[in-house]
């Protein structure tokens, strides 16, 4: 007998939810009447969805309001239901409304003993605290006064310099239930997380792969020198000695030498870069390498610290 008190009373509120629709007249009504069919047909959940969609479209219909409470209190989500019938009221009353004004006043009237309230004690955290319940943020005039629906809620507290509270707690019976907001502990400033581009055991990899670059680049750099010095004195000496050489041969060796001491250049940059730009305890590279190219120089620029 409920729902079908219900249904009817949906149907009765069909010509004025399509009156009060804005430019998406049509569709909100289309939506609305589904949610009607649905909730005539006990699919409750669906209907309230469809109602959901129509007052998105509609914001100001309080025969829109007005289902949606009904909706909600069927599915007994007391506190959800008790904010559509207000709504409705309110808006009944400033539409001149007063039959959907009564109707919505009496149902906040009788949901006001069914719905569970919580209590948030804070006498123990810090000031500036902010509380969300499912997301949504508490104001902290409601602290004494915080209507929930039954079912599994997920509380958070937080404040700048603290760690975050969370707390999960299942709401089953109707009345009041206290919860109290402990002295949330402050962050620990000297714990880093590993940072996403490299963590100590891999940074302990880099430096040793750039020392690796860098002395084999050392080690090219002084010995293609040394190397071309050694193939000039033996081309000399074999000149003085009336030996005739080969010039060629002995210019093919220099220039070899040339390209091993360039190598051994860009080795020692590639290990310099290595080192430069590990990561730092933040994740963030200590120093930045960045190319620069202007109608006065052609070069690179290093930033950070090295």
């Amino acid at each position: 007998m409920r729902v079908l008190a219900v249904a009817v009373f949906v149907s009765a509120m069909l010509g004025t939810a399509a009156a009060q629709a804005p430019s998406d007249a049509e569709e909100a009504n289309r939506l609305f009447l589904e949610g009607r069919d649905l909730l005539t047909s006990n699919n409750t959940e669906a209907a309230c969805e469809k109602f959901e969609e129509s007052i998105a479209l509609d914001p100001a219909a309080p025969g829109v309001m007005l289902n949606l409470g009904l909706c909600y209190e069927l599915l007994e989500k007391y506190a959800t239901s008790l904010y559509w019938f207000r709504k409705a009221q309110v808006g009944a009353a400033e539409a001149k409304m007063p039959a959907y004004e009564d109707e919505a006043k009496r149902h906040t009237v009788a949901l006001a003993t069914k719905v569970t309230i919580l209590k948030l004690d804070t006498s123990a955290a810090p000031p500036n605290t902010e509380i969300r319940i499912d997301g949504k943020l508490i104001p902290p005039t409601d602290y004494a006064r915080v209507e929930v629906d039954r079912g599994e809620h997920e509380l958070e507290a937080r404040a700048q310099g603290k760690q975050p509270y969370q707390h999960s707690f299942d709401v089953t019976s109707t009345g009041a239930k206290a919860i109290t907001i402990p002295a949330l502990v402050d962050l620990d400033n000297s714990v880093i997380d590993p940072p996403p581009g490299g963590t100590p055991s891999s940074n302990l990899g880099r430096t040793v792969l750039a020392a690796g670059f860098g002395a084999a680049g050392l080690g090219l750099c002084i010995g293609a020198p040394l190397w071309a010095r050694s193939v000039k004195r033996e081309y000399d000496a074999a000149v003085a000695n009336m030996e005739n050489p080969s010039y060629p041969t002995a210019r093919n060796k220099q220039h070899i030498a040339t390209g091993l001491f360039v190598a051994g250049l860009g080795l020692i940059g590639f290990g310099t870069y290595l080192y430069l730009t590990m990561p730092a305890s933040n994740g963030t590279p200590t120093t930045a390498i960045v190319p620069v190219l202007d109608a006065q120089q052609v070069g690179i620029a290093i930033t950070g610290a090295l």
